[in-house]
């Protein structure tokens, strides 16, 4: 019983959930001698053999997986530990080092629930706040045209029109899928732009709960994501916004069993147009440009996994952060000096971005929109496309760019956020919520050494 409470304890911590299929992963490099070594020295004196420990695990947790490698973005601190590991031949330093490795998955896991309590907030109280996520799919998988039970034969078109989808889950609410075809840089303009149409469609009559939760992919971490940021607080569209990131290499989420359904979807049905299995993205503002002279430089953005960017009593915009949600603490406290997200004018006032973000302009490889454009001729005579498709396709491929109206950016129609009720007490779900995340929060840490603080200047 104790060495399987022990295991259960560990992999929950631990395993990352594969949401393509009923798995927990371990991460890469942690083997079952890993994990019997950590036991042994945990419970000294409930020694049992290794056989024994397998045996129990094998029989109890056999959706666990171990694997030698990681096939998305590897976590630094993992790959470092695995080799320090590897490297040591003294048992009981080696068991130091799992210890530490542990701990360093507990902080992982610790950072997870933080965004689970969040979610769930804006779950119970949808009037008070919003939370989404928002991530990209695995670009291999939704290349257009696609064909149920086409294997490419003889004399068919070897090159598709290479898409890229934005999802994001809005929790308690809606899901929204993005769709490109590689015409707009995938950097932060586009997720400014998906983050803006997605708070444009959950807006109620134009308005927003005072409270955003934004989690995101470590990509954008910049200061045009918390200057956009500041706007929406400094115009009053939301009174404060929580920006999180999970640790690198521990970010297998909630969005992306969303994407394996239309993975799923796209082995089952045919598919010939962008339209079919997401919103196409004709637009991408230039929100980027827009905030430039108007934003302060941040250094050593990377650090935080947490940000809350507010208006302080002056009405100035700005931002705190904690390095772990974790953490007791944010920085700066009252006491320090403010962190201001906008530049100050010589009254001491924020400068604020003026007028509307302009049109990214869509730019395609001509070499390759042509190959693509000659690939899809052989499809027309071996794919049995039909004659409404073919038309639409041909239309498409002539005049790709092709708008009905020239686009206005949209942010012109959120108004001032919805002003709610405070609640004096807690419900009994919200209360259990909270306790839970707070035995978590209580784990033991690991100390290391401390980076250069993060900061924002003129």
């Amino acid at each position: 019983a104790i060495c399987k409470g022990f295991l259960e304890a560990y992999f929950n911590m631990t395993c990352d959930h594969d949401p393509t299929c009923q798995r927990y992963r371990m991460p890469a490099g942690i083997t079952g001698m890993d994990l019997y070594n950590l036991y042994q020295t945990v419970h000294k004196e409930e020694r049992l053999e290794q056989s024994q420990f397998y045996q129990i695990m094998s029989s109890n947790f056999p959706h666990v997986s171990f694997s030698k490698s990681q096939k998305c973005t590897k976590c630094t601190d993992c790959s470092n530990f695995k080799q320090l590991i590897d490297k040591e031949k003294n048992l009981e330093k080696r068991k130091e080092l799992m210890t530490i490795r542990y701990l360093h998955l507990q902080q992982q896991q610790n950072e997870r629930e933080s965004y689970y309590v969040r979610r769930a907030q804006a779950e119970m109280r949808p009037h008070h706040a919003l939370s989404l996520i928002i991530d990209g799919m695995d670009q291999r998988k939704t290349d257009l045209p696609h064909y149920k039970a086409w294997n490419n034969p003889n004399g068919a078109g070897s090159k598709k029109l290479r898409t890229h989808i934005m999802g994001s889950i809005v929790h308690g609410r809606n899901k929204h899928f993005f769709v490109d075809y590689n015409q707009y840089p995938h950097n932060t303009n586009m997720s400014l732009t998906i983050l803006l149409n997605i708070l444009i469609n959950e807006a109620k009559y134009h308005r927003l709960p005072p409270v955003l939760y934004i989690q995101l992919d470590n990509t954008n971490k910049n200061k045009y994501f918390l200057g956009f940021l500041g706007y929406l607080v400094k115009r009053q569209f939301v009174k404060e916004v929580w920006l999180s990131f999970l640790i690198v290499g521990h970010t297998h989420e909630d969005i992306d069993q969303a994407f394996s359904k239309i993975s799923h979807k796209l082995n089952e049905e045919s598919h010939k147009d962008q339209n079919s299995i997401a919103l196409h993205l004709d637009t991408v503002w230039n929100i980027s440009e827009w905030l430039g002279d108007s934003i302060c430089q941040v250094h050593n953005v990377t650090f935080p996994h947490l940000y809350r960017i507010f208006s302080d009593q002056t009405g100035h915009v700005t931002v705190q952060f904690k390095e772990f949600s974790t953490d007791v603490t944010w920085r700066p406290a009252w006491d320090e000096p403010p962190l201001e997200i906008f530049k100050l004018d010589e009254r001491s006032q924020q400068i604020i971005p003026k007028g509307l973000p302009s049109i990214v302009e869509p730019k395609m490889d001509e070499d390759d929109w042509l190959e693509v454009k000659r690939s899809m001729e052989k499809d027309f005579e071996l794919a049995a496309v039909s004659e409404l498709d073919e038309v639409e396709w041909r239309e498409f491929l002539e005049n790709p760019f092709k708008k009905s109206e020239e686009p206005v950016c949209p942010l012109h129609l959120l108004q001032t956020y919805q002003e709610v009720e405070s609640y004096s007490t807690l419900s009994e779900k919200e209360n259990n919520l909270i306790m839970n995340y707070k035995k978590r929060a209580q784990a033991k840490q690991v100390s290391f050494n401390d980076p250069e603080p993060f900061g924002m200047k003129n």
